[in-house]
């Protein structure tokens, strides 16, 4: 069994949505923080986020939506 990458399963998930709007009129991606994040900006970057943010960029372009989300967990 491979290496499990959560990069590579986010970008086919949005990927596969993206190409869902040759059917459906509307795609939207719920992404939830579990922490305040206004503005939806990325705050840690990490290897892969170059690669992520084009490929977010390319779904948006093809009609995804992505709306944001912020929760806090409290005891």
């Amino acid at each position: 069994m491979g290496k499990f990458s959560s990069t590579e399963r986010f970008i086919k998930h949005v990927n596969d949505l993206a190409g869902s709007l040759v059917k459906n009129q509307r795609a939207i991606l719920l992404a939830c923080f579990i922490y305040d994040n206004p503005g939806f900006k990325v705050e840690f970057r990490s290897a892969n986020s170059d690669f992520v943010e084009s490929e977010v960029h390319k779904v948006i372009s093809k009609g995804i939506e992505i709306w944001p989300v912020n929760f806090s967990i409290s005891p």
